[in-house]
């Protein structure tokens, strides 16, 4: 009976002692799990707040299209024959989606980007405006292309048209006789003059210009040719033109009083009793502001009306 009961008190001490231990393994396990799931979550938050930076150059053509794609991280991800040719709105769009896809984009990641172009700022302020719309941090800056220092090949056309508007008479129906012909000195009143002027470049290039058109009345002596009086006037005053565009142009209508110079003339020759020769010299002069749009500092047409010839031909001289 005691032998028994020895045996009894034996097995319950075994049981006792593997629950303490089955409890400690427990408890064991239970810490090395949330220890595992504290360094998970530390580890998706660390993720979260990284500062990512992602670096980009772009190089644009002529026409605004992409012509290279540079960046260290996802120069691999994006080839340049998959983005070669877009507009510069589809690429940051391909960029950021990309992005989006193999990196951890978030409002705490930053875009350091690089535009080579020579459209300057519109480009630079495209790219801007739109990662940070997406709400990322942007340090951006703007180069021009390797040619922008070479002047832009480019072509300058002018044109000078008229028309002769006549006074009262017997001899001729219309009021107004197109370019072109002769016509009699006595009968002219007012000349229409129309100035064109029209530039085309190679490349969309900025620059500004300015025009005025001038007129002269040059009287000389007969004989010798020698000038006696001249009277400047501007007869359209400066205006200055903005361009951003590969082609640039402008026209411009002045009326001639030309009863006035006739008179202003003739009053010169009879008061010092000579025989005179008065032409009227129209001037359109443009002058640029971007040495590379023009080498001569301006460009000019010049045309001659003859005043006291009985009668007129209009000539351009240059």
């Amino acid at each position: 009976m005691k032998k028994r009961k020895i045996i009894i008190i034996t097995i319950a001490f075994i049981t006792l002692v593997l629950a303490i231990v089955g409890a400690i393994i427990i408890k064991n396990n239970e810490d090395d799990n949330n220890q595992s799931s504290n360094n998970q979550k530390s580890e998706s938050k660390t993720i979260l707040i990284l500062e990512y930076e992602l670096r980009l150059e772009i190089t644009l053509n002529k026409d605004g299209e992409v012509e290279k794609l540079k960046s260290i991280e996802s120069e691999s991800i994006i080839a340049n024959d998959e983005i070669k040719g877009m507009t510069l709105k589809k690429a940051l769009e391909k960029i950021y989606r990309t992005s989006m896809d193999n990196f951890y984009l978030t409002n705490t990641s930053s875009i350091n980007i690089t535009i080579n172009s020579s459209g300057k700022d519109e480009y630079l302020k495209e790219a801007i405006t739109y990662f940070e719309d997406k709400g990322l941090k942007v340090n951006a800056d703007n180069k021009e292309d390797n040619n922008s220092n070479a002047e832009i090949n480019y072509s300058e056309n002018t044109r000078f048209d008229y028309k002769v508007c006549l006074k009262e008479n017997v001899y001729y129906q219309e009021s107004c006789i197109d370019s072109n012909s002769s016509y009699i000195a006595s009968l002219i009143n007012t000349i229409e003059a129309e100035f064109f002027y029209e530039l085309n470049a190679d490349n969309k290039t900025e620059h500004d210009y300015v025009y005025y058109i001038e007129s002269s009345l040059i009287i000389s002596d007969k004989q010798q040719g020698v000038e006696l009086y001249k009277d400047d006037d501007k007869l359209l005053e400066s205006k200055v033109s903005k361009s951003n565009t590969k082609t640039s142009s402008f026209k411009e209508t002045i009326v001639i009083d030309y009863t006035k110079y006739a008179r202003q003339a003739e009053s010169f020759a009879k008061n010092y009793n000579l025989s005179l020769n008065a032409n009227l010299k129209l001037t359109l002069i443009v002058k640029h502001s971007n040495k590379k749009i023009s080498t001569s500092d301006e460009q000019k047409i010049e045309v001659i009306i003859p005043i006291t010839e009985k009668t007129t031909d209009i000539k351009i001289s240059n």
